[in-house]
């Protein structure tokens, strides 16, 4: 399809199709790779639940013991409440700039 068309619109649908990542403390694993454990994390500076993954990692390799379920899930929340309140200034903004 390269270059024909259609590439645009098959590109969008199958982007739109695929679902979205989603975090939590439950060990769903990766479907497509086949492993009952995994995280995925890209550079720490550019996502706080990619910092977090980063200072997990970090704390096992010092030796550290597992957060408690609640202690990440109030992490997770955190990420949550700040991506919500992120999206509500970015609305203001883009509505007082017209």
């Amino acid at each position: 399809m390269k270059g024909k068309g259609e590439e645009n619109m098959i590109e969008t649908l199958a982007m739109r199709s695929m679902s979205k990542a989603v975090y939590s403390t439950e060990p769903i694993g990766h479907y497509g790779l086949g492993f009952e454990y995994y995280s995925h994390f890209t550079s720490p500076i550019r996502r706080y639940p990619d910092l977090l993954a980063h200072r997990l990692l970090q704390h096992y390799l010092d030796g550290g013991k597992s957060p408690s379920k609640q202690e990440l899930e109030e992490k997770r929340n955190t990420v949550v409440r700040w991506k919500d309140w992120l999206l509500m200034q970015k609305e203001i903004l883009s509505s007082t700039c017209r």
